[in-house]
């Protein structure tokens, strides 16, 4: 016994059933009213820009994607992971042999190390004024020494002094020591020492 679709009530004959023409024509002028005025799309093409959907009249929609191209291409403004801005490199400078640079990154960042080498003979105490490679934006930069380049110290007359900034604040305390400034500050240290000044503040 035949039986009926759900949905378009076409006619499902019995296997025991004879075809008839009726029936199938019957069918068909459904599905011609039902299906053939739907839209369709007929063709999809992927490209590093997103998606093109070409419909049935050949008319076209595209669909942009924001995701990562993947082949070449380069990304315009700030990039986000999980709504955090993702930090990179934005300018840098080094020396011939890479003992000082700047290193300035989209967070406003800035990172530099300067290579501080003694000029002076007699043993004692040192002060200098150190121009720094870029200026900051403000005076508010940590300054710290990651190391001396050479060990051994004057052995009676500094005692081992270890390298200090004397222009910490605009108030001068020191004989010979500047203020702090974005753009230089003021360093005593053994006159047997030369030092790595590594300073890290903002740019922007």
């Amino acid at each position: 016994m035949a039986t009926n679709t759900p949905k378009l009530n076409l006619v499902k004959p019995d296997m025991a059933d004879f075809a008839d023409i009726r029936v199938l024509n019957q069918n068909m002028d459904i599905l011609d009213r039902e299906v053939g005025g739907l839209d369709y799309v007929k063709n999809v093409v992927k490209s590093d820009s997103g998606l093109t959907f070409t419909k049935k009249d050949d008319t076209e929609i595209q669909v942009p994607l924001n995701y990562m191209p993947t082949t070449g291409g380069n990304f315009t403004g700030d990039i986000t992971v999980k709504n955090k801005e993702v930090v990179t490199i934005v300018d840098s400078w080094y020396d011939e042999d890479a003992t000082q640079y700047w290193i300035k990154y989209s967070d406003g960042q800035l990172i530099q190390q300067l290579f501080i080498l003694n000029e002076v003979t007699t043993p004692g105490k040192y002060m200098k004024v150190v121009t720094l490679s870029t200026p900051f934006i403000d005076t508010n930069y940590h300054v710290s020494f990651v190391g001396e380049a050479k060990s051994t110290h004057y052995p009676v007359e500094n005692n081992g002094y270890s390298p200090t900034i004397c222009g910490k604040t605009n108030t001068n305390t020191t004989a010979g020591c500047t203020a702090k400034t974005n753009t230089n500050v003021s360093v005593m240290f053994d006159t047997w020492a030369d030092v790595n000044m590594l300073c890290v503040g903002r740019w922007k």
